[in-house]
């Protein structure tokens, strides 16, 4: 839904859209799906920078992805 929204009016939905990937991240990464975990971690650090750019006190949610998408690529490159 936010990806549908955020294509329509990306600066409105965009820190919606971060949040929520971020959040199927984590999500994935717990059923035991880091590959998938990865690429949602990634695409949201992606919006994050944009997002943090344009406000500044939103850093810390792209450290937290950030953070979490590198403990999932740690959990694949594992699982080679």
């Amino acid at each position: 839904m936010y990806r549908h929204m955020a294509g329509h009016d990306p600066s409105a939905h965009r820190e919606g859209l971060a949040l929520t990937l971020h959040d199927l991240g984590r999500r994935l990464f717990e059923v035991g799906r880091p590959h998938d975990a990865a690429a949602a971690a990634e695409e949201s650090v992606g919006l994050w920078r944009d997002v943090a750019a344009a406000d500044l006190t939103l850093r810390s949610r792209l450290a937290a992805a950030s953070h979490d998408l590198t403990a999932f690529r740690r959990q694949t490159e594992r699982q080679r």
